[in-house]
């Protein structure tokens, strides 16, 4: 029975898109600490992984791999200044400042990256090793940092073991967000909503393989409304607040 493989790719990724952005109206209209904030941010931490998931597919499935990566590309740069006045709330002091915090777009760039390097024949072990790992620390510059890369990988890579996928991937993150996240128990009460993450594979489970394009205009909005409407979310998000102010 596989009744429960209900959401196609662009059902996943209009949920994560919704989740983004109840994530993001938290983080700059909802006070910290309070039971709202913490639903909403963690209803947004479905959102990472879930992309993550789909850089993957996108990956293995896309015909040109040269012009996803440079829609990924492109669409990190539109979306950086609008990051940085979302996150900073305030225009950047300097271009290092502005350089070195860059949106989640650019670590899918990141995690692209890495998908090449895995699947490159000519390279040696050793020098793929070190490539990724090189990735992997250019990646903390970023929204999600080495975590995002990290992620894909593991989709990539187990894709066609759900079960093991899924262990492998709690554990990791489970991990990954006490690491980063909860070392102290300030820092636990703080950001105990980064745990969200783990509910992302009950949705990933639900993916039954199928795009949820349809045809013509339709499948056109649906290929570009995710590269869109990612800065485009913060563009108004960030003149409402500057309104509100």
């Amino acid at each position: 029975m596989k009744n429960y493989k209900m959401l196609s790719r662009n059902a996943l990724k209009y949920i994560a898109l919704i989740a983004m952005t109840i994530d993001h109206t938290a983080f700059l209209f909802v006070a910290p600490d309070t039971p709202l904030y913490f639903l909403m941010r963690t209803i947004g931490r479905l959102t990472a992984p879930i992309m993550c998931f789909f850089i993957a597919e996108g990956f293995r499935h896309t015909r040109n791999r040269k012009k996803y990566f440079s829609r990924l590309a492109l669409f990190a740069l539109i979306s950086q200044p609008f990051y940085f006045l979302m996150i900073f709330r305030r225009p950047p002091e300097n271009a290092v400042e502005f350089l070195m915090n860059w949106n989640v777009m650019f670590t899918f760039c990141l995690s692209f990256l890495v998908l090449l390097i895995s699947e490159n024949k000519k390279m040696k072990t050793m020098t793929k090793l070190i490539l990724k790992l090189i990735c992997f620390a250019i990646a903390d510059l970023g929204d999600w940092s080495y975590i995002a890369p990290i992620w894909v990988l593991l989709f990539y890579k187990f894709r066609e073991n759900p079960k093991k996928r899924n262990i492998i991937y709690i554990c990791l993150s489970i991990f990954l967000v006490v690491e980063r996240y909860a070392m102290t128990l300030d820092g636990l009460r703080s950001s105990f909503f980064q745990f969200g993450i783990l509910l992302a594979p009950l949705l990933i489970g639900m993916y039954n393989g199928k795009s949820g394009s349809g045809t013509g205009i339709t499948k056109n909005i649906n290929r570009w409304v995710f590269y869109v409407y990612y800065p485009l979310h913060m563009a108004v998000l960030v003149l409402l607040n500057a309104m509100i102010k």
